[in-house]
């Protein structure tokens, strides 16, 4: 009976859990928990996505600055070879054969001096000489697109810049215009200067011997450069110190000037541009092709019909007139001040505010130095006189006693030379006597107070000196009372 009931509690234990698993399956359905949308899914912010996960992508697609060549900038890039400065033309025979310098390490040259000296151009036309005869790839870069919104941000740029740039098979020129931009803001919370510079001089330290890279900075100057820096360039810059000569910058500015709907006049020649362009500020380069854009502009202010323009001499006097004008309205010559040099002023001022201070307390200490000697030195003089009046009012009205006892002889002063004491003296000087003077209360009775084991001894000698001092304070009263006779 009781094997019975055993089978008969398995079976319903077995058809109990049965039951179970076909109530969490029935109808296909799972009895899980539901996930659950919320009503307002919230937005995920591109802030932290853009700027810094695809930043890096999008900076090297916008900043692949490819120069390209047509066929007047082909015309002036060669006409500007011949006139380039020797160690520039190097640069190529270097570049095409790394045996004609044997210098390994030189992967890299800056480009200084004043604007319109040529620097870009030259940086151009080497770009397209290599391009031209090597098939190298050349990027012109200005720095300004290197330079990021964030902290770090720029070295993050140049890094990723750098690291295309190794991992291309093909030979590249790379070229950054205004690159003092990228090394001067040391001082400045927003920028990284310390960073930038590292990653530029630790990349040419491992471009050194690579003769498939070259790296052109150009810049205006480079003594605010990182000492770092410094030392990696010293001997490889270039200086343009002077602009181009007369020649080559009129047949730049012929080219400029002439097209299929622009000539210049017959009767403007060498020596007429020579004189006219003479007067033109630093007109180099881009402010040549300025100059005579505005020139065509000046043309069709008087004719608007003809489809070839003729400059002629008239135009060139309406063009420099406009341009001095100009000039002296936006003051061409003054040179702006930079941040730095601000700076420095200011501190020149502060310091120059600081020494006047300086020199004026002094001044004022060594004034009241000598009003102070001269009031001594006054009073000197006046206690000097003083003491010699009451010596002489002392020795005029001064007598000698002898008393009783004949022992000795005592010296006094007439009730008349007193006076005359207390004329000569100040109230001052009596009251800071009379304050010298005054015995202060309780003094007597605190000098006297000794220990009780020496009383009886005081009293003793108290009692048999009664006697003497009695005596001798007689002859003290008959003494004083003839000291001073009226």
């Amino acid at each position: 009976m009781s094997y019975t009931r055993h089978i008969l509690f398995s079976f319903l234990c077995i058809s109990t859990v049965s039951l179970t698993m076909e109530q969490s399956y029935q109808n296909n359905y799972s009895h899980k928990n539901p996930k659950l949308q919320p009503l307002y899914p919230s937005k995920k912010t591109e802030f932290f996505e853009e700027p810094f996960n695809n930043h890096s992508s999008s900076f090297l697609e916008q900043s692949h600055y490819s120069l390209s060549f047509n066929e007047h900038d082909i015309k002036e890039l060669e006409l500007v070879l011949n006139y380039a400065p020797d160690d520039a033309l190097t640069i190529i025979n270097h570049l095409k054969d790394p045996s004609f310098l044997d210098r390994k390490s030189y992967r890299a040259s800056i480009f200084y001096g004043q604007p319109g000296t040529g620097k870009s151009t030259i940086a151009k036309a080497i770009a397209y000489k290599m391009q031209k005869d090597a098939g190298w790839k050349n990027q012109f870069i200005p720095s300004t697109s290197l330079i990021g919104e964030y902290r770090n941000q720029t070295t993050v740029h140049l890094n990723t810049l750098f690291k295309k740039i190794t991992q291309s098979t093909k030979p590249q020129l790379l070229i950054i215009d205004e690159f003092n931009q990228l090394l001067e803001n040391d001082e400045s919370e927003s920028y990284d200067t310390d960073g930038t510079s590292k990653a530029i001089w630790m990349f040419l330290d491992q471009q050194a011997g690579n003769h498939n890279f070259f790296l052109i900075g150009i810049t205006n100057r480079i003594d605010k450069f990182p000492q770092a820096l410094k030392s990696r360039i010293r001997f490889r810059c270039i200086a343009f110190e002077s602009s181009m000569g007369t020649a080559i910058r009129n047949t730049i500015f012929r080219n400029r000037c002439t097209s299929q709907f622009c000539q210049l006049d017959a009767s403007i020649d060498d020596d007429y541009l020579t004189e006219q362009l003479t007067q033109l500020q630093n007109c180099v380069g881009r402010d040549l092709d300025e100059f005579a854009g505005n020139l065509k502009s000046i043309y069709r202010r008087h004719d608007k019909i003809s489809k070839i323009m003729i400059i002629t001499k008239e135009h060139f006097a309406e063009a420099l007139q406009e341009d001095k004008k100009t000039c002296k309205v936006m003051k061409y010559n003054e040179a702006r001040e930079t941040e730095e040099e601000r700076r420095h002023k200011e501190n020149i001022e502060i310091q120059k505010k600081g020494l006047a201070l300086q020199k004026k307390h002094f001044i004022q200490q060594q004034q009241e130095q000598r009003r102070l000697h001269e009031e001594n030195k006054t009073m000197q003089q006046l206690h000097f006189v003083q003491q010699q009046k009451i010596q002489l009012a002392i020795a005029d009205n001064q007598y000698s006693h002898s008393p009783a006892t004949g022992f000795f002889q005592q010296n006094g002063i007439l009730k008349k030379g007193k006076d005359e004491v207390d004329l000569i003296l100040t109230s001052e000087q009596k009251q800071l006597y009379a304050n010298i003077t005054t015995v202060a209360p309780n003094v007597t009775q605190a000098s006297f107070n000794l220990p009780n084991l020496q009383s009886n001894q005081i009293n003793t000698q108290s009692t048999n000196t009664t006697t003497t001092s009695q005596t001798t304070q007689n002859d003290q009263n008959q003494a004083n009372a003839g000291c001073i006779i009226s």
